[in-house]
């Protein structure tokens, strides 16, 4: 699920990392840490999976006019965090 956060700043900060900042004080873990740029023209992060139904929540910040989903970078980053993360989730989970 992808959640578009409005292009801007709040407290000095990009909203994103606003928006960000304030989930993890609710407890939240990410992925990773915010990706990309003002000046690639997006900046995303995922969400740790969900532990009752494995959902992955993408934040995205569209800078100006960009209208893509992904950067070149960030779409490989992203991509290796959430197989990283399925990875580590299949090792834990007893087999019967």
């Amino acid at each position: 699920m992808a959640i578009s956060v409005k292009d801007g700043e709040r407290d000095g900060m990009e909203n994103i990392e606003f928006v960000v900042n304030a989930i993890a004080e609710n407890g939240q873990e990410f992925l990773l840490d915010v990706i990309g740029s003002k000046e690639e023209g997006l900046k995303q992060i995922f969400s740790n999976a969900s532990e009752h139904s494995s959902l992955i929540i993408e934040y995205v910040q569209r800078f100006g006019a960009f209208d893509g989903f992904f950067t070149k970078d960030n779409v490989a980053k992203l991509t290796e965090a959430a197989g990283f993360e399925e990875g580590v989730k299949a090792l834990a989970t007893p087999h019967k």
